[in-house]
């Protein structure tokens, strides 16, 4: 899809259950070469099953159900990095999209902490991978230590990328930086809606999101997209089925400050024969940790 008009503008028809190509070109509609001619129309315009509308950025187009358009093209569920990600993605090429999250609020843990290389290369794509560097802290190296001595030695910084380290990030000012982006493309997280069904048309997905007081919307999109985590709704409601295995056993993370590190400023993986304890620095004197706690007694007991 291009941004202009009355220049080519591409969509995908789905018409028949199939995606293909289609162009406008000043006034002719060329579908399978097979020209259409059509004439805009005051601020808004029908072409076939398609709506043509004007936007602040360039002609949009708009699928029509019904004789009505749908409400959002793609609507993501969770806005976490992944679903954030995404809606800047979708939002800069133009794409209208809501991004919805049962939370009331972002996380405030730093959890998924290690931003990489590639990463930062796609973001900076979308325009806030030097935000994210900025607020963050650069680690070119990690060691491995067994018994008080360093057996391994992994150095960052041959890596062929313009960022050629680890980026320390909390996920929790990840997805503050990636969220304030989003809002500055015209796109706002609605939290407090939690999607608890939706059913697949033949060309488009009407779902329901529950708000925090109870009452519930329907909203009709092209696209779903469940960037809802493990236990993921829409993964659910697919009957799709999460494959993987479960280790058995119980992991500790936690966010401590620590002083007399050999390396404070790098990551330090401890090998032993009871479990792994790996230390990554956040800033200062601040870190997470790590820690395999062993073989759970019960199946029960793991959390999730």
């Amino acid at each position: 899809r291009s941004t202009l008009f009355p220049y080519t503008t591409l969509f995908r028809s789905m018409d028949d259950g199939a995606a293909r190509l289609t162009s406008v070109r000043g006034g002719c509609m060329v579908e399978q070469s097979r020209a259409i001619p059509f004439k805009l129309l005051d601020s808004t315009s029908s072409v076939g099953n398609y709506q043509l509308l004007p936007t602040p950025r360039a002609m949009r187009i708009k699928r029509v159900e019904r004789g009505h358009p749908v409400e959002a093209e793609v609507l993501i569920v969770g806005a976490g990095p992944v679903g954030l990600t995404l809606a800047v993605e979708l939002a800069r090429y133009g794409v209208t999209v809501r991004i919805v999250d049962k939370a009331a609020q972002r996380s405030d843990k730093s959890k998924a902490l290690v931003v990489w290389s590639r990463t930062l290369e796609l973001l900076d794509r979308s325009g806030c991978g030097a935000t994210l560097v900025a607020a963050g802290k650069q680690v070119a190296a990690a060691n491995i230590v067994d018994g008080g001595k360093t057996i391994g030695r992994v150095e960052l910084g041959g890596v062929k990328s313009p960022h050629p380290y680890a980026l320390m990030l909390p996920q929790s000012e990840t997805e503050r930086l990636l969220e304030a982006h989003l809002n500055g493309l015209g796109v706002q997280v609605e939290r407090g809606l939690n999607l608890v069904r939706f059913t697949n048309g033949a060309d488009s997905v009407t779902a329901t999101l529950r708000h925090y007081d109870g009452s519930e919307e329907t909203i009709q999109s092209l696209w779903l997209v469940g960037c809802d985590g493990a236990h993921s709704t829409v993964r659910d409601g697919m009957r799709m089925v999460f494959t993987g295995d479960t280790p058995p056993c119980t992991w500790v993370l936690a966010e401590v400050r620590l002083q007399g590190l050999h390396d404070p400023g790098e990551i330090e993986v401890g090998w032993h024969a009871d479990g792994m304890l790996a230390i990554f620095p956040i800033a200062g004197e601040r870190y997470q940790v790590i820690a395999d706690m062993g073989p759970s007694q019960t199946a029960e007991g793991q959390p999730d």
